[in-house]
């Protein structure tokens, strides 16, 4: 009778083992599965706040001061205060492989100061002589007309003048008002002002001679 006593309240406590680390694991089970959905939701607050906040900066804070900073529109229009490559010297085109180069400056009135690269055709650069001369020497003369960002001495605008002068034309290539070392302020009315005034400079001069105007990007509006 003892052993079956003993048996039985050995199967009673192993019962009752049993359900206590049954209800321990479902507990558990529980509790990570709590964790779990607590972690996935504080990223979702975390992200959600983030799409807010650029929203608010895209939307908001942006607009906001541009509309009270006029200034800057024509920062963003032209970006003239982007120049590549830095620290170059534009008073000695020479300096860039251009071959019978000057450089000078025009005033277009008293706002507007522009730098001017004058490159002779292949051909003319040993004919020596003065260089204004030398544009109505019955070579076809091209006015090149820049865009945005950068000089006149940017990397792939001299190789495009070097290109030119060794097809035997006639190269003049100014910065705007505001680029490299021009002096001014660019506005919509300003540089179609610059491209005016050199290609009326270039016809005093050019006598016969055909005047090409080259555009790109913000030269060709």
């Amino acid at each position: 009778m003892s052993n079956v006593r003993q048996r039985k309240t050995l199967n009673s406590e192993a019962k009752e083992n049993k359900a206590k680390e049954q209800k321990n694991g479902s507990s558990k089970i529980n509790k990570k599965e709590t964790e779990n959905k607590g972690f996935y939701r504080h990223i979702l607050k975390r992200f959600l706040k983030q799409i807010c906040g650029l929203l608010f900066f895209l939307y908001v804070i942006i607009p906001v001061f541009v509309k009270t900073n006029p200034w800057i529109h024509s920062k963003m229009v032209f970006l003239n205060m982007v120049r590549w490559p830095p620290f170059i010297d534009l008073t000695k085109p020479w300096e860039f492989g251009l071959r019978g180069a000057r450089n000078f400056y025009l005033d277009v009135n008293e706002e507007s100061r522009i730098g001017v690269w004058q490159i002779l055709a292949n051909s003319s650069v040993e004919e020596g002589g003065d260089f204004d001369k030398l544009l109505g020497n019955g070579k076809k003369v091209i006015l090149y007309l820049h865009g945005t960002t950068g000089t006149r001495g940017g990397w792939h605008r001299v190789q495009l003048l070097k290109l030119l002068a060794s097809l035997d034309f006639h190269v003049v290539a100014f910065d705007y008002r505001g680029y490299g070392d021009s002096k001014g302020h660019p506005t919509e009315d300003g540089v179609v002002e610059d491209g005016y005034f050199m290609y009326k400079w270039i016809k005093e001069r050019s006598k016969d001679s055909s005047v090409i105007l080259w555009g790109h990007s913000l030269g060709t509006a």
